[in-house]
Formats: structure tokens, C-alpha cells, sequence
């Protein structure tokens, strides 16, 4: 009677440890797909140049006959 109960409880151990490896399996490889797509996101994609400002005059003044100093 002894060895069915450890035989049994042996069987259950299995299990647990195979579903535990294959959650574990499992989160590894959606990682990975992960980091793949996020690595490859956009690099087929020229990058449109970034637009600079460069002011040739001061703005003109907003409101003027206002007092522009402190």
C-alpha cells in the first residue's frame, strides 16, 4: 500500500515539474519573440530627416507699445 501512495505521489511530482518547466519554456520564448519584433520594428523604414529652426531676424514683438523690460 506504501509503495502505491509514493508511486503516486512520484506521478504528481512529475507532472507539476514538467508544467512548471514548460510555463517556464514557454515564458523564454514569447521573451524572446519579443525582443526580436522590438529589434526589427521600423529598421526597413528610412528615417525622414529632422527639421531644425533657425531664426535669420528676431520675432517680431507680440505686443507691442507694451514695456519689454522688467
Amino acid at each position: 500500500m506504501g509503495s502505491r501512495i509514493a508511486a503516486r505521489l512520484g506521478a504528481v511530482l512529475l507532472i507539476v515539474v514538467l508544467g512548471a518547466l514548460a510555463v517556464a519554456v514557454a515564458v523564454f520564448l514569447a521573451m524572446g519573440a519579443v525582443n526580436l519584433i522590438q529589434r526589427g520594428a521600423g529598421t526597413h523604414l528610412e528615417e525622414p530627416p529632422t527639421p531644425s529652426m533657425e531664426f535669420s531676424e528676431p520675432p517680431a514683438d507680440p505686443l507691442p507699445g507694451r514695456p519689454s523690460g522688467p
